[in-house]
């Protein structure tokens, strides 16, 4: 039988509440979660490993979701890491530019299942591999 290494995850995310639930929840699912307040922490993490997906927060200080999936897109070594930007927001022209810029997923906040997240991490990992 062939054991799979854990899904790794970095995740953006400023408000606190959602991020100890990020990490609650994603590490009991058995991934390794990583949980940073901006994207300039993603960015600076990027350096040191690569994970297996990034959630990025829209709103953000310092470096907001877009402009973070911007540099991740632009990086060679990052391109090809699955994004999923995530929102309070739905409007349809937000999530075009998060298509247009390379996003796999827009989720909005208020609407999260983490169960159904979980899936849709899986699914979206296995069709990149």
């Amino acid at each position: 039988m062939i054991v799979m290494p854990p899904i790794s995850i970095l995740i953006a995310e400023d408000d606190p509440f959602l991020k100890r639930a990020y990490e609650l929840w994603f590490n009991k699912e058995g991934f390794v979660a990583q949980v940073v307040d901006n994207g300039q922490e993603i960015i600076r993490s990027l350096e040191s490993a690569i994970p297996d997906i990034i959630i990025l927060d829209v709103m953000m200080p310092e470096l907001g979701g877009f402009d973070t999936l911007k540099k991740i897109k632009e990086d060679e070594k990052t391109k090809n890491i699955p994004v999923i930007l995530a929102s309070s927001l739905s409007q349809p022209e937000d999530i075009k530019r998060a298509q247009s810029m390379g996003a796999d997923l827009w989720i909005v906040k208020s609407d999260i299942q983490l169960e159904a997240l979980t899936q849709q991490i899986k699914t979206l990992i296995e069709s990149k591999s």
